[in-house]
């Protein structure tokens, strides 16, 4: 993937069955790691820390969305603008990136519900 001039994420990395084999850290060919996920275990996300802090990569969060709420609960926050797919890459390969959750500020998670209704809102109901 960074030879193609992407960045290869592992995602959920200690969640059984749906995990990241760690040869994949250990050969250079996964340059981060998902450490906070909305739809893993705690215990899971804090194996995940100790795995991307062993082999010092950076580290990203992700909700895992399945529906409207879950939608960011857990993102990823950038420590540099991000405004075009070279430059989400390059902060992904900076380590420019921290796992995030919105719940530790309580305005932006009330900015959250906002867009999730407003969403919610502009879509068509199903029959």
């Amino acid at each position: 993937v960074g030879r193609l001039g992407g960045a290869a994420i592992g995602a959920h990395p200690c969640r059984p069955g749906r995990g990241l084999d760690e040869s994949l850290l250990a050969q250079g060919l996964c340059g981060v790691v998902e450490t906070r996920n909305g739809r893993t275990p705690e215990a899971l996300n804090l194996q995940a820390e100790d795995l991307a802090e062993r082999y010092g990569l950076p580290a990203t969060g992700g909700s895992d969305a399945h529906d409207l709420e879950e939608l960011g609960l857990v993102r990823t926050r950038f420590l540099a603008p991000v405004r075009t797919r070279a430059d989400l890459i390059a902060a992904l390969a900076a380590g420019l990136c921290r796992p995030f959750l919105p719940q530790d500020e309580p305005g932006l998670r009330r900015l959250t519900n906002c867009s999730v209704e407003r969403f919610r809102r502009s879509v068509p109901p199903r029959h």
